[in-house]
């Protein structure tokens, strides 16, 4: 019995072909490495700004600031100046639940973006409420 004769030109597409394979996993890996980089440091960004802007204008503040506005009209919305620093604590718990996730959603650039991009929203939209408030209430 003859042995099988090796064919190398086989060979050497099928290492082509894992090699393309591989590239291709790879950039992909960069962009959505890099987009997940940028989405961390924005966010942390928008933290930082968004407690910055509480602790500067907290002296400007009255001693309540209407916080909650799913309340009915009145006092029921009114909350102590200190108790906006749920919102950063919101945003920070909102970054690492992200981080987490991110790192479990490795495979799905598409999910990843779109988790991401629901992270940046939910940070910014809490840095419009506190500087409406501050606004709408800051003695300026």
């Amino acid at each position: 019995m003859k042995p099988p004769k090796f064919n190398f030109q086989n060979l050497s597409g099928e290492i082509s072909s894992r090699y393309n394979r591989a590239t291709a996993a790879t950039n992909l890996n960069r962009l959505g490495n890099k987009f997940v980089v940028n989405s961390v440091v924005a966010s942390a960004g928008l933290i930082i700004a968004l407690l910055l802007l509480i602790v500067l204008t907290s002296s400007r503040l009255p001693p309540q600031v209407p916080l909650f506005y799913s309340l009915p009209w009145g006092e029921e919305q009114l909350a102590a100046k200190t108790t906006m620093l749920a919102v950063p604590l919101v945003s920070i718990a909102t970054l690492a639940i992200s981080m987490i996730l991110s790192r479990l959603l490795t495979r799905d650039i598409f999910i990843l973006r779109l988790l991401w991009l629901g992270c940046l929203f939910t940070i910014t939209l809490g840095l419009i409420t506190v500087a409406r408030i501050i606004l709408l209430v800051g003695i300026f």
